[in-house]
């Protein structure tokens, strides 16, 4: 009798334990860099995603900006997004996104875009999360369960303005990064394609650039990127470029280069080596 009412006991408390888990599995969290601002400054917001432990691979929402304060700029250097299908933008008074990261996202703090707002009139306002969607990173999208957040703002005319501290000079490269290269049937119509992300923690960055090939020039892109070479047999070179004009480039490397490709670089070589040795060959004592 005593093992009995001990064993519904042990199932009562399970069952209490189930239902206090969180309900819900993903959060997007508003971080300002302040409360109080005066009329006319510009402060940022950022956008962070807090999974709950769960893996999220795709996500899609609206911000509401209340009427005092106005969006000067949308920032998604150093985003963990690195597909977007719709850049932040703004449109009747709301900051609307969608993006995919490859691999999925866990954890919290992770960081989304920035919204660069500026105080419009006087007054307090709540910055909220209108709508938001997350896809489960478990190979099928499984729509998760999500919370709304949203952050309070004041706008006052009677405190001082923001000093901007200047920004020291940044001497450091974007972190070390892999691009690699993949095709999607609902993407560039099933082509090949690349992609690529990093982050500058001192200044961000700016943009980057891509060059098929050992030769040739480096043009402004965006990931994902459409290969012109769709048979993939040529290096592929990826520049980021952080806000102070750091470079880092990192190559992408197909499994087999073409005889083409590898001939031109062996003459390459073997026309340097020539020119070096007439250069440092000394002339004979006559």
């Amino acid at each position: 009798m005593y093992n009995c009412q001990k064993k519904y006991q042990w199932m009562i408390l399970l069952a209490l334990f189930l239902i206090a888990r969180p309900i819900f599995s993903a959060e997007l969290i508003l971080n300002s860099t302040g409360y109080e601002f005066a009329k006319g400054d510009t402060f940022d917001v950022e956008v962070h995603l807090n999974t709950t432990g769960d893996s999220i691979n795709a996500i899609e929402g609206e911000i509401l900006i209340p009427d005092i304060l106005e969006v000067a700029e949308l920032k998604i250097g150093n985003s963990l997004i690195n597909f977007w299908v719709e850049k932040p933008y703004l449109a009747n008074g709301a900051v609307s996104f969608s993006g995919v990261t490859s691999g999925g996202l866990s954890g919290s703090g992770r960081y989304i875009f920035t919204m660069v707002l500026r105080g419009k009139e006087e007054g307090v306002g709540s910055i909220k999360v209108n709508r938001f969607r997350a896809l489960l990173n478990d190979g099928v999208g499984t729509e998760t369960s999500v919370k709304l957040s949203e952050t309070s703002i004041a706008i006052s005319e009677n405190i001082l303005p923001i000093v901007e501290e200047k920004e020291p000079n940044d001497i450091y490269l974007p972190e070390d990064f892999k691009p690699l290269v993949g095709s999607d049937s609902s993407i560039f119509e099933g082509k090949n394609f690349l992609v690529f992300i990093t982050q500058d923690k001192h200044s961000g960055i700016n943009h980057y650039e891509v060059r098929e090939g050992r030769w040739g020039s480096f043009k402004t892109a965006e990931s994902p990127y459409l290969l012109i070479n769709q048979d993939l047999d040529k290096k592929v070179y990826v520049k980021a470029v952080d806000n102070f004009g750091n470079e880092r480039v990192a190559v992408y490397r197909p499994d087999k280069l073409s005889w083409k490709y590898n001939l031109m670089t062996l003459l390459a070589i073997i026309f340097m080596l020539v020119v070096a040795y007439f250069l440092l060959r000394k002339p004979k004592n006559v």
